[in-house]
């Protein structure tokens, strides 16, 4: 089975929020985006709203019916009279708080970059130094399955830490508990009394589908983790979360919270706070993907998240109840009929942890079937394409051929690329040279390269760029919101260097798009010589270090089930002299000229020229990116520059260019990069 762990990052001591903060400053890396803070918003308490459970209600019909209700409706609930004793949670809360009191010496040996081990001690989220935003807390992971493997990883501090979270100790493992009072001889320990909730509320959930209760009392619910989280006094609660809004992978999550609020449930566009009940030692029941899908949608996975406190620290525990890596998920066969088709196709787990370690949602595309529009692929309202009807570029952008034998005029050819470069920045071209044959075996070749099974492409998953091969997803650069593109990247120079990095699968892949980028490329000079032409210089003006980088990007957009709020790519420049995008057969990319959206037809056999225009594409292209090399010095054209036409920019080298639109990306800057540059 390939690893399909998280990518655990090992992150030092000194970054752990409960070591350097001081409690008087906010640092600008916990600082969310406005649009995630929770500001001054006075949640309302889950008192009035979120269920409360009575699982020691007598009426067994009734009680599945809460419990399916509130699975359908917020996808949370609390419950009481659970059977886990209040003696044992205050316990449990008791140690974990004195856990982290302790000293550093005490727990760094918890730190790791290791998701196998069976304890694991991180601040923030597992990939600390790659987030956009810091989370306000400091976590302790434990692995609970099987316990007797897992338990002595456990930290054995403070005194009676692991006896007093687990079930039986076992004296011929860990030896005789000395001094252990009465109520800490009691078998009823915390992880196993909590799953044994867990177990019987599956059984209700299975029960209230009309499956089989012990449905999935199988490798559905084998893995048990438990994750401790420490939210130390904030300074400006305002600002940051201790984490941010998110679904759990998880059949159920099961949550123990302190004495001090802060975990809110997202219900119908609002944030509803789920306060603690210290009367009744409520645990919080919160619905995972795991259990939307194989209800096939009838029950909901409850999106959740965690504010801080400007006075006292926090803690919760939180143990996940989730499929074995091995085990197949999909929808209950007995739910599905004719009227109720699946909603999502079957898939291993560590298939989906592989697409959640990435981002939760990133390869929607090889698990959803297209019916549901993620919420991270939803944009905000004045970004979002809505119901737009776009005019096709039969009315305008110029479709230019670029030789016929009867008809070719070279000064006519250059006069139409000039026009079009200059008033569209971008243009279609037909009779290229390319073959049609080509063409085709290139689209079917990226066609069934993403419909390769999960291990294959994974083999290729990666946010470094440094390969000459990978695959990612597309994001946005002025918003948190990520686009529904998969993307695969290839390097094309050196062309030999690079061919032996590229994917193996599907058959021919290698051979059929060396030669494609070959034939393009040749395209691309062609394209470029006229450029030069039209502007007075030398033909091979750009033929030099402004055009020896080509990479290939292949998108991939998969069938969206509601275009109108989400997009493929948005409005953007290319950092590139220019681009040349082959279109599959469905429509997609748009232009903008006068401050309109103008669509960019799908031509058979044709290619569309952008010269660094504003572009938005929206189902399968290739584009081949020429680009300089980074040591490249770019400036304006010295035989166009003369005291009536002045240099307009100063002169950089393209690494330069290139940082300043990564720093651009990064700080959702939305105006040209090129500005930076720009003589004022």
């Amino acid at each position: 089975m390939p690893n399909a762990t998280l990518c655990f990052q090992f992150i030092d001591m000194e970054k752990f929020v409960s070591v350097w903060s001081d409690g008087k400053t906010l640092p600008e890396s916990y600082i969310f985006p406005p649009e995630h803070r929770p500001g001054d918003l006075i949640v309302p308490s889950s008192i009035h709203s979120v269920p409360i459970i009575d699982l020691e209600l007598d009426d067994h019909a009734h009680l599945v019916s809460q419990v399916f209700e509130a699975s359908q409706d917020y996808g949370c609930f609390q419950v009481i009279n659970h059977g886990v004793s209040r003696t044992l949670m205050d316990e449990a809360r008791r140690v974990i708080q004195e856990f982290f009191q302790l000293p550093i010496e005490g727990v760094s040996k918890f730190l790791s970059n290791d998701d196998n081990q069976k304890c694991i001690l991180y601040t923030s989220s597992p990939e600390y130094y790659n987030e956009g935003v810091h989370c306000w807390r400091d976590v302790l992971r434990v692995k609970c399955a099987p316990l007797e493997e897992c338990m002595p990883f456990w930290p054995d501090k403070p005194a009676k830490y692991r006896y007093n979270l687990t079930y039986n100790w076992p004296p011929h493992l860990y030896g005789d508990p000395f001094e252990i009072h009465s109520m800490e001889r009691s078998p009823h320990k915390y992880v196993t009394k909590v799953n044994e909730v867990g177990s019987r509320l599956l059984e209700l959930m299975c029960e209230g589908l009309g499956l089989d209760p012990k449905y999935i009392a199988n490798e559905l619910s084998l893995e048990h983790n438990l994750t401790i989280n420490h939210y130390p006094a904030c300074p400006d609660p305002r600002l940051t979360l201790g984490v941010g809004k998110h679904s759990d992978k998880t059949v159920i999550t099961i949550l123990m919270q302190g004495d001090v609020p802060g975990f809110q449930v997202f219900k119908d566009g609002e944030w509803v706070g789920v306060d603690p009940i210290p009367d009744c030692d409520a645990l919080v029941v919160n619905l995972g993907y795991i259990s939307q899908i194989v209800s096939n949608g009838k029950l909901r996975n409850g999106d959740h998240r965690a504010v801080t406190n400007a006075k006292v620290a926090r803690q919760s525990a939180a143990l996940f109840i989730q499929p074995t890596p091995n085990c197949y998920i999909e929808p209950a066969k007995p739910l599905l009929n004719a009227e109720n088709p699946p909603l999502y196709r079957g898939f291993w787990f560590h298939e989906y942890l592989r697409a959640h370690a990435e981002d939760t949602e990133k390869f929607i595309s090889l698990w959803l079937d297209g019916k549901i529009v993620p919420e991270s692929c939803i944009f905000p309202p004045d970004q979002r394409r809505g119901d737009l009807i776009v005019p096709k570029s039969g009315d305008s952008v110029p479709v230019i051929g670029m030789r016929k034998a009867k008809t070719y005029d070279p000064a006519h050819l250059i006069h139409q690329i000039m026009q079009a470069s200059q008033e569209y920045g971008c243009f279609q071209v037909i009779n290229h040279g390319v073959p049609t044959r080509l063409m085709d075996e290139v689209r079917d070749i990226f066609k069934e390269f993403f419909e390769l099974p999960v291990e294959d492409l994974s083999r290729y998953c990666s946010t470094d760029d440094k390969g000459n091969a990978f695959c990612t997803r597309a994001l946005s650069t002025m918003t948190t919101k990520s686009f529904t593109t998969r993307r695969m990247f290839l390097k094309c120079a050196p062309l030999e260097e690079c061919v032996p990095s590229w994917p193996e699968r599907p058959a021919k892949f290698r051979d059929v798009i060396a030669e494609y980028a070959v034939k393009v490329n040749e395209m691309g000079s062609s394209v470029m010589k006229l450029i030069c032409k039209g502007l007075g210089l030398e033909p091979k003006y750009l033929a030099k270090e402004l055009s020896l980088e080509p990479n290939l990007v292949v998108n991939h957009y998969p069938t969206c089930a509601d275009p109108r709020p989400t997009l493929g790519i948005s409005k953007h420049s290319d950092r590139s002299v220019i681009t040349i995008l082959m279109q599959g057969d469905v429509p997609g990319l748009q232009v903008l000229k006068d401050r309109e959206w103008i669509g960019v037809e799908s031509i058979p056999d044709g290619f569309a020229i952008l010269l660094g225009n504003m572009s938005q594409a929206s189902r399968q292209s290739s584009a081949l990116f020429i680009l300089p090399t980074p040591d490249c010095f770019i400036e304006p054209a010295k035989p166009l520059v003369h005291a009536e036409n002045p240099p307009l920019y100063r002169g950089f080298r393209f690494h330069e260019y290139f940082l300043a639109h990564t720093e651009a990306r990064r700080a959702k800057f939305s105006g040209s990069v090129l500005k930076t540059f720009r003589i004022n």
